[in-house]
């Protein structure tokens, strides 16, 4: 259905302990293209600094 470079996801897994639950979180990017230059957002790790 997707060409592998149109389709990413990210699968987090983690557990709870104070509510003694397994966490998982998902994200899912299908397709990637700019659609307005000027409202691009570049988003920069800590730099140490």
């Amino acid at each position: 259905m997707f060409g592998d470079e149109s389709f990413g996801i990210r699968v987090v897994m983690d557990y709870d302990i104070d509510q003694k639950e397994d966490v998982v979180s998902m994200d899912v990017l299908i397709g990637v293209k700019t659609l307005d230059a000027n409202r691009a957002v570049l988003i920069k790790g800590d730099d140490g600094t």
